[in-house]
């Protein structure tokens, strides 16, 4: 009776992971499966291919709880594109939880386009999980769905005094 139980529930284990293999194969096939963002060099737009980089500075070297951050961009592109996708995220705490992410939809012209974010650092290390010591803040460009490029700066989260 034991030994029938255990293999019962070795086909069901079995029988859900080649349900669960079927059904990604059939979402990937229709487009819905999520992947990790792939970068390229360029994306093609209306025929001609762009070429964006992407540099990110911040206000300052370092940090203390509730002060305010100011993330700077600029985004260079030779192609002017309507509707890319900007995220600014990081400040990652012992969970692996990202404290800072916004997004803004933004249209790129000819050159250098330039833009900022601002954001608060979180008040309570205990609480947040923000241990301090050194931190990254990065941005990540979006394209039709497709990440183009990317840039990240570590930043010092200071012990309150």
């Amino acid at each position: 009776m034991i030994w029938q139980a255990k293999e019962m529930r070795k086909e069901l284990v079995f029988s859900v992971l080649i349900a669960a293999l079927l059904f990604g194969c059939i979402n990937q096939e229709r487009g819905t499966l999520k992947e990790a963002p792939k970068f390229s060099s360029g994306v093609n737009v209306s025929d001609t291919t762009s070429e964006i980089s992407l540099q990110l500075d911040t206000d300052k070297e370092a940090y203390t709880a509730r002060s305010t951050m100011v993330v700077s961009l600029r985004i260079d592109s030779n192609h002017r594109i309507e509707n890319a996708s900007v995220t600014v995220f990081g400040l990652t705490n012992k969970h692996g939880i990202n404290l800072l992410k916004q997004v803004r939809t933004l249209s790129l012209d000819l050159g250098a386009n330039y833009d900022n974010f601002t954001a608060s650092i979180p008040s309570c290390s205990l609480c947040s999980g923000l241990a301090p010591g050194e931190n990254w803040v990065n941005a990540t460009v979006f394209v039709k769905g497709s990440a183009i490029t990317n840039a990240s700066k570590k930043i010092t989260i200071l012990e309150k005094s």
